[in-house]
């Protein structure tokens, strides 16, 4: 019985790891056989994609710490309590985390530990704040939040001791000047991006102004 809440509470845990390739059951080590046991006898008979998702789950709580467990059975009690409709709703916030790209993934993370460092108090002002805009306006807070994460993975590129310099330059540059360059640098690979951001790090403002309309005028 011990064996199947186990199982049950790893078929729950939300975090996407990369995939597996196919495995036949003798692959699996004696942990993941033991965890896995309940589908031994149909193990052949599933699909790449649910064997891939188990032996990911499973090696996911291997993983984890003692008090990572406890508070991943806690979260699974709380999945248990709520009603079908807000399991659905759960369960598809789940796909669209799935869908998104590993750095997406990566930032999204970074938000949440975030916020849980916050105070009580702090989060529920965060919360109320954001219940109470209207869809439109948390449509466009949710993209703002996405350029900046997008902005701030670029900006990881770089050296360093480049960043903060890069950061003040975005900073001071006029918007209509920065949506200029923003739209010229959707045309460039990964290095010509890095190249050009360079480029503009050594000019002065005058200069840099002049770079950009020259390049969009091109």
């Amino acid at each position: 019985m011990k064996l199947f809440k186990l199982l049950s509470l790893v078929l729950c845990i939300c975090i996407t790891l990369p995939l597996y390739a196919a495995h036949s059951w003798d692959e699996l080590n004696n942990q993941q056989q033991h965890m896995l046991l309940p589908f031994a006898s149909q193990w052949h008979e599933l699909d790449e994609q649910t064997q891939n998702k188990l032996i990911e789950n499973t090696n996911k709580w291997l993983a984890m710490t003692p008090q990572e467990r406890k508070h991943a059975r806690q979260k699974f009690n709380k999945f248990k309590q709520l009603n079908p409709q807000e399991k659905q709703q759960l369960k598809q916030r789940m796909q669209r985390f799935e869908n998104l790209t590993p750095q997406e993934r990566k930032y999204l993370k970074q938000a949440h530990k975030k916020f849980k460092n916050l105070s009580p108090k702090q989060q529920q002002r965060l919360k109320r704040k954001f219940k109470n805009l209207s869809p439109r306006e948390k449509k466009i807070f949710l993209k703002n939040q996405k350029r900046k994460q997008q902005r701030h993975a670029f900006i990881n590129r770089f050296d360093i001791n480049q960043r903060p310099l890069i950061k003040q330059m975005f900073k001071n540059m006029h918007k209509e000047l920065r949506k200029q360059m923003l739209s010229q640098m959707k045309t460039l690979s990964k290095s010509e991006k890095h190249q050009y951001v360079l480029n503009l790090l050594e000019m002065d403002e005058t200069e840099r102004k002049a770079y950009i309309i020259q390049n969009k005028l091109q």
